[in-house]
């Protein structure tokens, strides 16, 4: 140990290197672990009103007291737009407006996205049970709608950033406001809300993760294939 710790912290150079280092540690190549550092802390944020019953007391009950203090207003606006960045997304494709991936790649990440987020919402739906505002069941924790419109608002970004980076985060006011409706027609409490943002965001990150490495190891697998072939052929 002593010798490790000579050798390589022996100056504040090859400290600040392995710093550094560390820092962009990759879950998969080419895959920085920071892109999930934003829908995890959301996912964080959220899981506190279930894991404290103060805060979920303080913050969530407050907010629905003052939404109700205002009058709810039932709308089924929430339930169309989580899917309009998607409903985008193949519009512009189909005008010629090309994405960073092909109608067949794109729609392999797009269901890869919802069966991810899917799963991870009921699953957690079913374990948690927290009941609804308007107290109509048991299944608030975290918010399937909000989940599913930041799952389609980060597919459209990362489709599009490339080109219009700008426009392509205009996905997330649809999610936002898809987010607040469901406080706002008492479906679901703030925290609910809040997870079900970092549970979409991550749904979609990690359905791209999972379609790149599956790229690069079908490449890897074509490129040996044809070393092989060509040994075979000089021999």
């Amino acid at each position: 140990m002593k010798w490790i710790f000579n050798n390589f912290f022996s100056s504040k150079r090859a400290f600040m290197q392995y710093v550094h280092k560390i820092g962009k540690i990759s879950i998969m190549k080419g895959v920085c672990y920071k892109q999930f550092m934003v829908p995890l802390l959301f996912i964080g944020v959220g899981l506190l009103g279930v894991i404290f019953k103060d805060i979920h007391l303080y913050v969530d009950m407050n907010i629905r007291n003052w939404i109700l203090s205002i009058g709810v207003s039932q709308t089924s606006v929430a339930d169309y737009l989580p899917h309009v960045p998607v409903i985008a997304v193949y519009i512009l494709g189909f005008c010629g407006i090309r994405g960073k991936h092909n109608l067949r790649d794109k729609t392999i990440i797009l269901l890869l996205s919802y069966t991810i987020s899917i799963l991870i919402v009921q699953s957690l739906k079913s374990l948690f049970g927290i009941m609804r505002p308007d107290g109509s069941s048991f299944n608030a924790f975290p918010s399937g709608h909000t989940a599913t419109a930041f799952m389609s608002a980060e597919f459209f970004r990362l489709e599009y950033k490339d080109k219009f980076k700008f426009i392509s985060r205009l996905g997330y006011v649809t999610a936002s406001i898809t987010g607040l409706l469901r406080i706002y027609t008492n479906r679901h409490w703030l925290t609910d809300v809040i997870a079900g943002t970092g549970f979409g965001i991550l749904s979609t990150r990690l359905s791209y993760l999972i379609f790149l490495q599956v790229q690069r190891n079908r490449s890897r697998n074509n490129t040996s294939l044809k070393e092989k072939h060509g040994r075979k052929e000089r021999s």
